[in-house]
């Protein structure tokens, strides 16, 4: 099923796509050029067809370690590993399996979107993220964080993310991005707590004023807020 798959996904290769999408997606060597959507479909395919087939053989291949598996194919075994009904463990397990995958920022940032999952046992889920959030691996940061503004910026988590972002000292761009995103979501949902946040914390400069830049260029912030927390630049 695996090379069944692998010859629909060269079907689909668009050349001017691929020129595009590598150059925002920088260290991808086995890239294609294939459309987010297409990728979709095909994964929503494999999951009703036989996903446990493809994601054996996907692992089988990734075993083999020869000239390496493609970025799509990547970006499917993360939106099979996401979605679908599984028990809590046998989820953690396989979502931990397939972290060490994540080597830029678009598998991490499609997988995560696909982890709705994570809205209930939300404790759980947490608990699990924390455990990213202290790996000192940048893309399993960025895992965290961005799941965390994807299903955890409500009212009984909003503080934790906060803290999470606050706590997260990485150097790596991609982790760094991450935490400036989940701070402007945080504000565009909890614009008083995440205001007073800005006003005091112990963030690098850097990701302060990215979560700046980035408030003000959302519509969700209201003009007043905008001028507002630019007193809070350093």
């Amino acid at each position: 099923m695996f090379f069944k798959i692998r010859k629909e996904l060269l079907e689909l290769v668009e050349a001017d796509y691929k020129e595009f999408s590598a150059s925002l997606i920088p260290g991808v060597e086995r890239f294609l050029g294939i459309r987010l959507p297409k990728l979709r479909e095909l994964a929503k395919r494999i999951q009703k067809e036989d996903k446990e087939l493809y994601l054996s053989q996907y692992w089988e291949e990734v075993g083999k370690q020869q000239e390496g598996l493609y970025f799509e194919e990547d970006m499917i075994c993360g939106m099979l590993t996401a979605s679908g009904r599984m028990p809590l463990e046998e989820r953690k397990e396989a979502i931990s399996r397939f972290l060490p995958r994540i080597q830029n920022w678009s598998v991490c940032d499609s997988c995560c979107v696909t982890c709705k999952f994570m809205k209930k046992n939300q404790d759980f889920w947490y608990d699990f993220l924390k455990e990213q959030l202290a790996s000192g691996e940048e893309f399993m940061i960025r895992f965290a964080l961005v799941n965390l503004l994807d299903h955890f910026v409500n009212e009984e988590y909003v503080g934790q993310v906060l803290v999470a972002c606050e706590n997260m000292k990485h150097p790596g761009y991609y982790a760094k991005m991450a935490a400036a995103w989940a701070v402007s979501v945080c504000f565009a949902k909890f614009p008083g707590q995440t205001k007073e946040f800005l006003k005091e914390n112990t963030m690098d400069d850097w990701v302060q004023n990215k979560s700046i830049q980035k408030i003000r260029e959302s519509y969700r912030a209201s003009k007043e807020d905008k001028e507002k927390i630019l007193e809070y630049k350093r």
